[in-house]
């Protein structure tokens, strides 16, 4: 049985904000009845490829297929709902909840290390240290653009416009600038603990902002050149 690809309909059905589950279920509905037109093509004396396009005639065409899914408004997706929502609140609290686990990582990790190793923070030694410090300088300068990346990557999967995304990555290359880490070691016991702060510093903000948006603007100058490449693809 031969099956029809959909692949330029799914582009332009998540182009048009459908959500991705909801496309991929009418997509493969589409496949079921196209089989089933087939195989009553082929049952009725048809050969493979007369029956193909003759069932292929008869599932309608591609403007015909997309409209009927358009037309229902209840199938589009959050982010073409609700974009300022999605991308100017949305990576705001993803990086939040990543400092935070990451913050709480550490806290587990020294506890481990106090109550089950009976090894406290300050005898870690030098690579203990470093290993803490590379840590917060991740929590500090890479998770802002990972972030942003994932923006870009959860638009290419629905083929999202470049403004919207390019708000939500700069607000995250903004606020993450704007977040302090750091790791307080003492000599007492069970009293190393870490310090977490969020606001504007005259000194180190302007830089982290300018390391931060390097790469967004780097990601956006990618992701522009994939819509064009699709376009021309699609023409």
């Amino acid at each position: 049985m031969s099956h029809l690809r959909f692949d330029t309909l799914r582009e332009k059905l998540l182009r048009a904000g459908m959500a991705p589950r909801h496309v991929r279920a009418y997509l493969d509905e589409l496949s079921q009845h196209f089989d089933d037109l087939m195989r009553a093509e082929t049952g009725s004396g048809q050969n493979h490829d007369a029956a193909f396009t003759r069932a292929r005639a008869r599932l309608g065409s591609e403007d015909e297929l997309a409209a009927a899914m358009l037309a229902r408004p209840e199938l589009r997706s959050l982010s073409a709902r609700f974009p300022w929502a999605v991308f100017g609140i949305g990576p705001a609290i993803l990086l939040a909840l990543l400092i935070v686990a990451a913050v709480f990582a550490q806290i587990g990790a020294m506890k481990i290390s106090e109550y089950g190793a009976h090894l406290a923070m300050r005898d870690w030694g030098a690579g203990g240290r470093s290993l803490i410090a590379a840590w917060n300088w991740a929590m500090m300068y890479v998770f802002p653009p990972a972030v942003a990346a994932a923006i870009f990557g959860f638009g290419a999967r629905r083929f999202i416009g470049l403004r919207w995304l390019a708000l939500g990555a700069l607000l995250v290359a903004l606020l993450g600038a704007m977040d302090t880490v750091a790791t307080l070691i003492s000599n007492v016991p069970h009293e190393s603990a870490f310090s977490v702060g969020f606001g504007f510093n005259s000194d180190k903000t302007p830089p982290r902002i300018l390391f931060n948006i390097i790469p967004v603007c780097l990601m956006s100058a990618a992701y522009w050149l994939w819509q064009r490449r699709k376009s021309a693809a699609a023409d």
